[in-house]
């Protein structure tokens, strides 16, 4: 039956890569919890994240990452593109590893 099963994986990148398409000129808003508004539009988005996949390529991230690894991946990036104040995960093994908690308790850096 049409309309009860997807033809392909449904992928983040596949999501911002139809918002950039079709809602390019919308904007996200965003607050920080120090009161900063972030402002950039869906388009902006795809952008970044894909100077993102770029940068974590360069870095050697691959698709199967140990805790200790993402680690010292995401310390290599702090260096190339700064702090964040945030990680959201989306709670896999390597992401809830004491590697990556102790990471984040070190740096304070939040970890959802």
């Amino acid at each position: 039956m049409l309309g009860l099963m997807m033809d392909r994986p449904l992928l983040i990148s596949q999501l911002i890569e139809h918002a950039a398409e079709y809602h390019g000129d919308d904007e996200i808003v965003s607050w920080s919890v120090e009161g900063l508004i972030h402002r950039h539009t869906c388009a902006d988005a795809a952008r970044r994240s894909g100077q993102l996949a770029k940068a974590l390529e360069v870095l050697g991230a691959d698709t199967s990452l140990s805790g200790a690894r993402l680690a010292g991946e995401l310390t290599s990036l702090i260096g190339l593109r700064g702090k964040p104040h945030t990680v959201i995960g989306d709670n896999g093994t390597e992401l809830t590893s004491s590697a990556i908690l102790c990471w984040s308790q070190e740096r304070l850096v939040e970890w959802r």
